[in-house]
Parts: structure tokens; sequence; C-alpha cells
């Protein structure tokens, strides 16, 4: 089973040691925004497989998607 890291934006760049490699990795936050900046960095630091959640958390709330937190 996948292993699930969180890590917010603001900490990523110091905390990189902790995100496996290897796995394909989906960055989510509310809006999408802070998921981007974290796709963008990882891929920066040789995380091919990092994506972001397009539209975050909002926009599976608002297609009544069940959120677990």
């Amino acid at each position: 089973p996948g292993r699930w890291v969180n890590i917010p934006y603001e900490k990523l760049s110091g905390r990189l040691d902790e995100v496996p490699r290897g796995r394909t990795i989906v960055t989510v936050c509310d809006s999408g925004i802070r998921s981007f900046e974290s796709q963008v960095l990882l891929r920066a630091h040789g995380f091919t497989q990092a994506f972001a959640l397009e539209g975050g958390l909002n926009l599976l709330k608002r297609l009544g998607v069940d959120i677990l937190a």
C-alpha cells in the first residue's frame, strides 16, 4: 500500500528526504495553488512522477466527493 506523507509547502524544501523516490506523488492543498508549487519544487529536485491535484480539496468538495482528513 501507499505511504502518506503530510509536509506543508513551506517546509517541503527542507524535508525532501522524507518524500519517497520512485513513486507517484500527488500533492494536495485546499485550492490547488500550493500543490502546484509543491509539484514544481519536487520536479526540480528529480521527482519526475510528482503531480498536483488541480482545483484542490475545494473542488472535490464542490463535486460532492467525501474527504477524509
